[in-house]
């Protein structure tokens, strides 16, 4: 999959963007997953 955004000035802001997007990546995931566990939990005992 080619990478289609530009790249970025430098190594900082490269850096940064990447830092963000794992950012984004753990609050909408861990969430997520606490919900997928308290799912399995629930009919697990059920």
């Amino acid at each position: 999959m080619p990478i289609a955004r530009k790249a970025p000035r430098n190594v900082k802001e490269e850096r940064k963007e990447r830092a963000s997007a794992w950012l984004a990546a753990f609050v909408i995931g861990l969430p997520a997953l606490g919900l997928v566990a308290v799912i399995v939990a629930l009919r697990g005992r059920s």
